[in-house]
């Protein structure tokens, strides 16, 4: 299809009329429905969390009269307070895959979805769509290769993608399911990033999740205002003081990402984490877990730990399980006692337990040796035994 020269009309123009279910290739459609169970799983996981007691708690205490159900409680809401609920209990555990995109997005095709009785074809191909535009601005902008000492792009200052470029899809995805024409998904667009925001440095605490409830919720309601004539900005992503210029976007990102729109591609190719916790420290664990094996290595006969610290991992020696999940000593001493990182060690009393606490304490942070390549998300790991043996 041909794109308008406006990218947030364009991007509109996608939306509105960009590909339909028959378009989707069936591989994409098997992994959706994946990504479907996985999510529902994952927020099930969280609402028996802290974070979701608590988030269902404020919902219940603000509930609105409506349709759509919050994952673990005995009663329904409006698919706003619903949406905030869900997502947060969707990225509690830090378990959910596919880039935490489904925490925002496919939370706010679910509750809007089923506010309005839309068919399974149309959750599947509004979450491909809103899946579509957030990944490629999320990979525009410097997302996954964010530098370690500063550059352009959200993530170099501060920006956590989930609450922003999450408000983006979570809305192309409502206004998908509500059946906007183009120039309507251009205002709610302008109010979705508007809304947009989530800061970087609240990794470890119970607002990091609150950055995906808060992306589903702004979806949700930046689509509705805009089916009922609330208007925006018409040229949000590339305006002056608009989303491009606000969030450091490099240059020609958003034109990027439009072109990249043309080739549909990235929902044949979905991840799903074996582990829950933040991505950079399943390279702990399995490296953990392939010494314990090879090694035989216990609890019992390490006297010491060594490894390298992680950007993304910023929470040693962790005082909660939240912080526990961006912890590369944390992964270690847990994979060394059970063999992984799970639902069942993520907690605060295996935390506190004495065994844990020991071997926290003989586990240093150390510069990687020479000829060890600094990319940020390589780990270097070295364990000394009681035996005087030594394994990196």
């Amino acid at each position: 299809m041909s794109m308008s020269p406006n990218p947030t009309l364009a991007i509109a123009e996608y939306v509105h009329g960009g590909m339909s279910y028959n378009d989707l290739p069936q591989k994409a459609i098997t992994n959706v429905k994946w990504v479907v169970l996985d999510t529902i799983g994952v927020m099930f996981a969280g609402s028996r969390h802290e974070v979701g007691r608590i988030i269902t708690e404020y919902v219940r205490a603000n509930c609105a009269a409506g349709p759509v159900a919050v994952a673990g409680a005995e009663f329904q809401t409006s698919a706003e307070l619903a949406a905030l609920a869900n997502g947060v209990m969707a990225h509690a555990h830090d378990y959910d895959g596919d880039g935490h995109i489904p925490t925002h997005t496919l939370t706010a095709a679910l509750v809007l979805g089923g506010a309005r009785n839309a068919s399974g074809q149309q959750l599947i191909l509004a979450y491909i769509v809103g899946r579509e535009i957030c990944a490629r601005l999320m990979e525009c902008s410097g997302t996954f290769h964010a530098s370690a000492g500063g550059g352009s792009g959200p993530r170099n200052r501060g920006w956590h993608s989930v609450g922003v470029d999450g408000s983006i899809g979570a809305t192309a995805a409502s206004a998908k399911i509500i059946g906007l024409d183009p120039q309507t998904i251009c205002h709610a667009f302008g109010i979705g990033a508007s809304l947009s925001a989530g800061l970087w440095a609240n990794r470890g605490s119970m607002t990091k999740p609150m950055h995906a409830g808060n992306a589903a919720r702004n979806g949700v309601v930046a689509s509705t205002l805009a089916s009922l004539g609330f208007t925006a900005d018409e040229t949000i992503f590339t305006a002056t003081g608009g989303f491009a210029e606000a969030y450091d976007l490099p240059p020609g990102c958003v034109a990027s990402a439009v072109e990249k729109l043309r080739h549909l591609g990235i929902a044949e190719h979905v991840s799903f984490k074996r582990y829950p916790c933040v991505s950079p420290a399943h390279r702990y664990i399995e490296t953990m877990r392939l010494l314990r094996s090879r090694y035989g290595l216990t609890a019992e006969t390490v006297v010491s730990i060594e490894c390298t610290p992680s950007r993304s991992l910023r929470c040693p020696y962790p005082k909660t399980d939240l912080e526990s999940k961006f912890s590369a000593d944390f992964s270690l001493v847990a994979t060394l006692i059970d063999g992984e990182v799970n639902l069942q060690n993520s907690t605060d009393s295996f935390l506190k337990r004495s065994d844990v606490q020991s071997l926290l304490a003989k586990t240093v942070y150390v510069e990687k040796p020479p000829g060890y390549e600094a990319n940020h998300a390589d780990g270097f790991i070295r364990v000394k035994t009681v035996n005087g043996e030594v394994y990196q």
